[in-house]
């Protein structure tokens, strides 16, 4: 990624968020290097990062950690700021439902995400931790959207896609 485009990343970051120097760098990096390995598996990350020429893969590995389990960032402020780095503030979006769901270490991690879809791919907005490991409910689902609505508007909203685990007439209703 050219210098120019990092530097106005950094500033968007900065301005937005509060993120300063070099953070603002390893966040972007982290984004790219999710976007382009696809995973959340930091190692694999860490192996397509932009950064590999300056630093090894091992200390990209523990930035990467280190910004996970450091951010403070509210999910307002990343939603907003990932749609002003997309410059697609003023677009209707897609948005995408969906339920992840792995084990860290021994613990389950069970998330419902909503996520805009750009560029072939859906990047987060927000998310809900599940207490169970089954699927959401309606209520869960509606806080979800809500946080959205209250935010950014239903106007912005083109469509909403999410298979057939989202099911409902309540749902649907909403």
């Amino acid at each position: 990624m050219p210098k120019m485009k990092i530097d106005q990343l950094s500033s968007i970051l900065n301005q937005e968020l509060g993120v300063h120097g070099n953070n603002c760098k390893t966040v972007i990096d982290f984004t790219l290097a999710l976007h382009k390995s696809r995973t959340v598996n930091l190692s694999q990350m860490a192996n397509n990062s932009i950064r590999t020429n300056e630093i090894s893969a091992n200390s990209i590995y523990k930035n990467y950690q280190r910004l996970v389990h450091n951010c403070k960032i509210s999910q307002n402020d990343l939603a907003k700021c990932i749609l002003k780095m997309l410059d697609i503030n003023d677009c209707k979006l897609t948005l995408a439902l969906d339920r992840t769901n792995w084990m860290y270490g021994k613990k389950h991690i069970n998330l419902l995400v909503l996520s805009v879809c750009v560029l072939g791919c859906a990047l987060p907005l927000y998310w809900l931790e599940l207490d169970s490991r089954g699927n959401s409910n309606t209520e869960q689902r509606k806080e979800l959207l809500g946080r959205f609505i209250t935010e950014l508007g239903a106007d912005k909203i083109d469509c909403l896609l999410a298979d057939r685990e989202f099911i409902g007439e309540d749902w649907f209703n909403y």
